[in-house]
């Protein structure tokens, strides 16, 4: 098995290890919350219509991640609807 590029690296940031405003990260844990709670412990979605509107709100925080950080990081955003892993 190989290693990844030095340069390449992915797994679970924390907010605070990036150059992110504090509203923002604010805004990612609020995020957060929210599907730990949407999902409860049967990790399954109420509805639908809340796994949309999740999906919606996650691209919102997405495009104002990608705005802050700028182009020197590749963000990357994995849709609860499609199931796939989207790239700019």
């Amino acid at each position: 098995m190989s290693s990844p590029a030095v340069d390449w690296w992915a797994g679970g940031l924390a907010p605070d290890d990036l150059p992110l405003s504090v509203s923002l990260i604010a805004a990612l844990q609020d995020w957060a919350d929210e599907h730990d709670r949407l999902l409860g412990p049967t990790f399954e979605w109420p509805s639908t219509e809340a796994k949309v509107a999740f999906v919606a709100d996650g691209r919102q925080l997405l495009a104002r991640v990608r705005e802050e950080l700028g182009p020197g990081y590749e963000v990357v955003y994995f849709d609860e609807v499609t199931g796939r892993v989207e790239e700019e």
